[in-house]
């Protein structure tokens, strides 16, 4: 059965310089965006949504009311903390860090194709 979490607003948090994306509830995104470092989504360029790695870390605080919790910007790791905030799951690559690329073109402006595969790694920070 399917949970009832209100209305989803699609919201973005820095890890580094990479852009993660994700749905969220609207009533946590406008109480606790500026704490929790997320910025509404509006076409910008360079977020990514639905990827598998890496995971931005996540803050969860304990209110009279009930627990929130959600995705944080690694920038505001240390202020929520220090806010009584807990943050788990810190940022991280998981899997391959090397991967294979293809390089395509096409000989002679014909179908035919030449076939170039160049190994790349991905800096972890």
């Amino acid at each position: 059965m399917a949970r009832r979490r209100g209305e989803q607003v699609e919201v973005y948090v820095t890890i580094g310089s990479l852009k993660d994306g994700f749905k969220t509830t609207k009533s946590v995104h406008n109480s606790y965006k500026s704490e929790l470092g997320q910025t509404t989504y509006n076409g910008s360029a360079g977020v990514f949504f639905g990827a598998n790695s890496p995971k931005p870390p996540r803050a969860t605080k304990e209110f009279a009311s009930g627990t929130i919790g959600s995705y944080c910007s690694t920038d505001k790791i240390s202020s929520l903390k220090s806010n009584g905030w807990t943050v788990s799951r810190q940022a991280r690559i998981r899997g391959v860090k090397t991967a294979l690329c293809f390089l395509g073109s096409s000989l002679n402006g014909s179908n035919e194709s030449l076939l170039r595969f160049q190994s790349v790694t991905f800096p972890l920070s």
